[in-house]
């Protein structure tokens, strides 16, 4: 086994992480506020018919970091149309990958969207990470205590008088915290999550990863193997695959009881949703991973995040036959 793990090792030192671009039609959208000399804080707000997306200059994100070459600050949060500020509330934060940059990669993969047809009361935050580069650094995110820091800084924006009036009644109380965090990440996203659940420094009760098993098997194989993680991964053929048979393999070794879909959609939703740990072989190409068949949308919807009002209900009754869930939760 041994000496697999290093063929594999070695085989990921040459593995190509590509994200090809997909062409995505943008909303009509408002700005409420644009301040291109922010060092800190709220750089830029726009209303959409999604909801409002906040740019972020961020102390505590990945960069600028010592002993990279990396300076955007930029984070992007995202408050979804129907966000109820008096129910609990829930933080995702998604690490974007390889040569991308967040603000295209909320597009390309449509994460608002996702994240609003789910119907779960949830932020999303999208940090930039080393801007259109092969490299899967995650510089003061995987740091010691590193997102408690950060996510505790959004908190704190969310908090200010500033945001507060741009938000109006989806503004976050003085005294408001995290009920639920989760990470997901896309291929080369799988460094900076791994951390961030081992040594983030506050508990994630949630990750999804969206073909980006690409190494670090130990660290989710620890954090997994806790009482009550979630842990969902979506892999293509390669190294990914082989990778998720290990932890997997790994996480049976442990007494847990992962379940595996292969093939994708081949599970009934309701073994689908119930599923702590879930691995799922998708045919899909590796860019499209994370929106093909809206996998973070449905992670969301069969997770424990709460719901906003007249979110969509899957049926009471076990259903026979394969997974469907809805192309489009309204």
């Amino acid at each position: 086994m041994l000496s697999i793990v290093a063929g594999l090792l070695g085989l990921l030192a040459t593995v190509a992480l590509p994200e090809p671009p997909t062409a995505v039609a943008l909303p009509a959208e408002s700005t409420l506020l644009a301040d291109p000399n922010a060092t800190g804080g709220v750089a830029r707000a726009v209303r959409s018919p999604l909801g409002v997306t906040l740019t972020l200059q961020l102390v505590h994100g990945p960069f600028p970091c010592a002993g990279k070459p990396w300076t955007d600050a930029t984070t992007l949060l995202f408050v979804p149309k129907d966000f109820d500020p008096k129910r609990p509330i829930g933080l995702l934060v998604h690490f974007h990958g390889h040569d991308g940059r967040a603000v295209r990669k909320l597009d390309d993969h449509q994460l608002r969207e996702q994240v609003l047809e789910s119907g779960r009361n949830v932020l999303l935050a999208v940090p930039q990470g080393p801007v259109d580069a092969p490299d899967s650094a995650g510089g003061k995110l995987e740091e010691p205590q590193g997102f408690a820091r950060f996510s505790h800084e959004l908190l704190t924006i969310l908090r200010s008088k500033k945001v507060r009036s741009l938000l109006g009644k989806q503004a976050l109380g003085p005294h408001q915290s995290w009920q639920r965090l989760a990470v997901s990440a896309h291929s080369g996203g799988y460094r900076v999550a791994a951390r961030v659940l081992t040594v983030g420094g506050v508990p994630v009760d949630d990750a999804y990863l969206f073909d980006a098993l690409y190494g670090d098997v130990p660290l989710y194989r620890t954090w997994a193997g806790q009482p009550g993680k979630r842990l969902w991964s979506w892999y293509t053929r390669g190294a990914p695959e082989k990778l998720n048979k290990i932890l997997l393999m790994r996480l049976r070794e442990d007494g847990a009881v992962p379940l595996g879909e292969e093939p994708e959609g081949s599970l009934n939703y309701h073994r689908f949703c119930k599923a702590q740990l879930l691995f799922v072989h998708t045919e899909l190409h590796h860019g499209k991973v994370p929106l093909g068949h809206d996998a973070l949308r449905d992670a969301l919807v069969c997770s424990h995040f709460a719901t906003v009002k007249h979110a969509p209900q899957l049926p009471p009754q076990p259903k026979k036959g394969p997974r469907n869930l809805p192309e489009r939760l309204q």
